[in-house]
């Protein structure tokens, strides 16, 4: 049963990427890693999530203007649309849809998340890699 069960689920992890192309991904990627939808009715999608410790709100303060930033929101960041949102003592960043689908993740989304990257440098010790528990995030 166990077997069938992660044949499943490494059928639906790979179902819009290869591994290849994943590992790929993370290779290039020093902060947001690729997160698979959880799917279902979560009428979720697959997004690059980056994320950073964010204990209190001083710190949301210090990383919001580190950024560049007023407040949490879509925002634009190293000319890509960013969605920045605190999910418990995490500030994250996520990415998707560059290509026109919102739920999709494709090269265009890695290639703004790595100029997103280059504005995250200074805040490397923030940085929770992988940025969510669970095996929806990809970051072998």
């Amino acid at each position: 049963m166990a077997d069938e069960q992660d044949a499943k689920w490494l059928s639906y992890l790979y179902r819009e990427h290869r591994q290849a192309e994943l590992e790929e991904w993370t290779r290039e990627l020093r902060f947001f890693r690729y997160c698979r939808a959880l799917g279902g009715h979560a009428n979720d999608g697959d997004e690059l999530v980056c994320s950073l410790r964010c204990p209190d709100p001083a710190t949301q303060s210090r990383l919001l203007a580190a950024l560049g930033l007023a407040a949490t929101g879509r925002a634009t960041l190293g000319g890509a649309s960013v969605f920045v949102c605190l999910r418990g003592s995490q500030l994250e960043l996520v990415l998707s849809g560059a290509a026109g689908d919102p739920y999709q993740v494709t090269r265009a989304d890695v290639d703004q998340a790595l100029r997103v990257e280059a504005l995250l440098e200074p805040l490397a010790a923030d940085s929770i890699v992988p940025p969510r528990a669970g095996k929806h995030c990809f970051s072998p």
